[in-house]
């Protein structure tokens, strides 16, 4: 049967309606497939077809079936109130169906089964297909490599369902439709061979959950889900799935959760916030991650972690959330890296009977009551930022957040400010050890950056008390100009100082000079101070033999700016305001952030290194069990 045309006709009241074998190349336009008692319209070993304006409707099985069928056009058909599904594709291949209705059919409104591939299903309409387990649209089998894309679903029993059978459906793209008043799931995936990709899609007031997966490793990429009567995406078990870039809000449930083995899944970039339970639920799941997620404003905890292996938490933000930022019980292998903890109204990070947790580079500040709480669990947090350059309180003196159940050597050393996000090219270490009073604490660093620090002479401050000591340093070597920075004439050297925590004091700044040009004139190299009056020279110089530079400045001199090393004479000179001369006798915190090395002649500066000397000046206290602590932030 080829080149036939059947347009403008009524097929009613018939056992079956019109059956089509072996075609090639057949039009069907405006015709009426209606009342029959089986299937209105049948199409079975075809190709290039067109069929445009069809009806078929209340008929009592599918409206139209289509099978092995290839290079098929539907257009503007209509498939309504059908006692079967609204159409049903078997294995058809490499065909379009485009702006059409599936309307009130009592199984699915369209169902592929066999191999359906390569097919293209846009800007449709499936509607009030509301009997327990159908779907708008149904995908099992062999379904792959099809697209579903600008499709309203509204009022079905689940919008859109893969499920498996002899095969499972993979490789499909679902982008950009809309689903909504589902009385189940809006997206339900029961079964996937994977490489799904469902994106850009709208999942508005469904009753159960807007995502549902017990499949794995598909994507979910930029949707938006909210106002679902439970969870807004669930993964039951599903393995391997990639969560990103999502607007979850103002679901019933939790925003997203991973359950019943639910493991190595990844959770980025996604917007969850406002659903009335917990913004991210994991139970009974493992080796999961989540990252650069904005969690705010849920009803119960930011994330709430139970029966858990090997999670992983990495920049996320979990703000004003109404319980805990995070709650975890019975963890194992929890690491929390560069999160930030803040505003929530019972606390930032709660432990109890968890094992091997590590947080480091995290900011937890401004949380209603303790900033963490430890019961029964083993808990490191060290390089945190507490809200205060003090540290955390507390258990602890200072005025950041309470940590509760650990000792001080599980927080020590915390960060003296914020934890900064961008990092420039860099080198840095850390300083992980302690001092008593009276003791030096000398570190080098030679090896890896050309650095040296030391903090000697430690004692107490004038009340006795302990002074939690913090000094950030990360030395730019081979960098060859700061972009938009001018250095000042002659300067061999230019260091970027940020100060926090400290005002009085004083600090003994020492550059060590190695692999410099010849030319230059090591005995008249002083360090310079810029001020709002200009370049002040500080006391100091040069070594005698040592080729290192000194300055000594005061504390109240160290507000945030630039120290230069430069031959005397070449900078404008002042003397510093009275108010900057007087000497003091405690010290706290300070942090020389960034250190630029002009190269003019492509010369390697990569061996020039920094020392900074903490110097506590004045009466020292007797008391000796205190341990003074510094710290050398991480960038």
């Amino acid at each position: 049967m080829r080149y036939i045309t059947l347009t403008n006709n009524t097929i009613e009241a018939n056992r079956q309606g019109g059956a089509f074998d072996d075609g090639y190349k057949l039009t069907f336009q405006n015709n009426v497939w209606t009342a029959n008692e089986g299937d209105g319209f049948r199409l079975s070993n075809a190709y290039e077809l067109a069929l445009n304006e069809e009806q078929y409707t209340a008929n009592g099985g599918a409206g139209a079936v289509f099978d092995a069928v290839s290079l098929m056009t539907v257009e503007r058909a209509a498939f309504n109130h059908n006692r079967g599904a609204g159409a049903l594709w078997r294995s058809v291949q490499d065909s379009d169906l485009m702006r059409s209705a599936f309307t009130g059919n009592d199984a699915d409104g369209l169902k592929l089964t066999g191999r359906n591939q390569n097919n293209r299903i846009a800007q449709n309409e499936f509607i009030g297909h509301g009997r327990p387990a159908t779907s708008g649209l149904r995908l099992s089998d062999a379904a792959v490599y099809n697209r579903i894309t600008d499709n309203r679903f509204d009022q079905n029993s689940i919008g859109l369902l893969l499920e498996g059978g002899a095969q499972s459906p993979g490789n499909n793209r679902i982008e950009a439709n809309e689903i909504a008043n589902s009385n189940a799931e809006g997206i339900r995936v029961d079964a996937s061979s994977g490489n799904n990709v469902f994106a850009k899609n709208t999942l508005r007031q469904n009753n159960g959950t807007g995502f549902y997966f017990a499949g794995g490793r598909d994507r979910v990429l930029e949707n938006r889900i909210e106002q679902s009567g439970a969870d807004g995406i669930w993964l039951d078990g599903a393995s391997g799935m990639t969560i990103q870039g999502n607007t979850v809000s103002d679901n019933r449930g939790s925003g997203l959760r991973l359950g019943n083995g639910a493991g190595n899944n990844r959770v980025l970039e996604n917007h969850i916030a406002g659903n009335h339970e917990h913004g991210v639920r994991l139970e009974a799941s493992l080796d999961n991650r989540l990252a650069q997620n904005h969690i705010e404003r849920n009803r119960r905890h930011g994330v709430l972690a139970q029966d858990v292996q090997r999670l992983t938490l990495i920049g996320n933000r979990l703000l004003e959330n109404a319980a805990w930022g995070l709650y975890a019980q019975n963890v194992a292998e929890l690491d929390a890296q560069s999160n930030t903890i803040q505003g929530n109204n019972l606390g930032g990070l709660r432990f109890q009977d968890a094992d091997g947790v590590e947080l480091e580079g995290n900011a937890v500040v401004d949380n209603l009551f303790v900033g963490l709480r430890s019961e029964g669990s083993q808990v490191w947090a060290r390089r945190n930022w507490w809200g205060d350059p003090m540290g955390p309180a507390g258990v602890f003196e200072g005025r950041g957040n309470a940590v509760v159940g650990l000792d001080l050597d599980h927080v020590l050393p915390w960060l003296p400010d914020r934890p900064q996000r961008v990092v420039r090219s860099s080198v840095s270490g850390q300083i992980l050890d302690a001092v008593g009073p009276g003791e030096t604490l000398a570190l080098d660093f030679q090896d890896r950056a050309g650095l040296t620090v030391e903090i000697s002479d430690l004692g107490l401050d004038d009340e006795g008390q302990r002074i939690p000591m913090s000094l950030g340093v990360i030395l730019l070597a081979k960098y060859a100009q700061f972009q938009g920075l001018s250095l000042p004439p002659g300067s061999v050297a230019l260091y970027h100082v940020q100060v926090g925590g400290f005002d009085q004091g004083a600090v003994q700044a020492t550059v060590n000079l190695k692999d410099i040009s010849n030319e230059t004139d090591f005995k008249a190299l002083k360090l310079w101070l810029q001020t709002a009056q200009g370049w002040v020279p500080l006391p100091g110089g040069l070594r005698a033999g040592s080729e290192r530079v000194t300055g000594e400045l005061l504390a109240s001199q160290l507000k945030p700016g630039l120290i230069a090393l430069a031959p005397a004479g070449t900078l404008t000179s002042q003397a510093p305001p009275a108010s900057e001369q007087q000497s003091s006798t405690t010290l706290h915190t300070m942090e020389v952030a960034q250190a630029v090395v002009p190269t003019p002649q492509g010369e390697d500066l990569s061996l020039l290194s920094l020392s900074v000397f903490l110097l506590l000046l004045g009466r020292k206290a007797s008391r000796s069990p205190n341990r003074i602590y510094a710290l050398f932030k991480r960038n």
